[in-house]
């Protein structure tokens, strides 16, 4: 009889967002869904946070300061270690 393990993942999202309001509703919305969560604060934060969090979705606010969203999307999608993440754009831009 073969021996069946289970994984559990636990899925990985990262809120990159410079205004702490607009993180904090992020979180609450997320709050119910069974994974870890991780903030940063501005563009720079975000690269530096990603390689060691391994996020699986990153919402990235566009306009960020030291580097706005689109530039840390580029960053992201550029580098073969984290090209496969999710990335979705959050603004309140109209």
């Amino acid at each position: 009889m073969s021996e069946t393990t289970t994984s559990e993942t636990t899925h990985r999202i990262l809120i990159a967002d410079d205004n702490v309001a607009n993180r904090e509703l992020l979180e609450a919305y997320l709050v119910e869904i069974d994974c870890e969560i991780e903030t940063s604060v501005d563009g720079q934060d975000t690269l530096d946070k990603i390689a060691p969090f391994r996020p699986d979705v990153v919402l990235l606010d566009v306009m960020m300061p030291k580097l706005s969203g689109f530039e840390v999307c580029k960053k992201i999608k550029d580098n073969p270690e984290t090209a496969r993440v999710m990335v979705l754009m959050v603004t309140a831009l109209n």
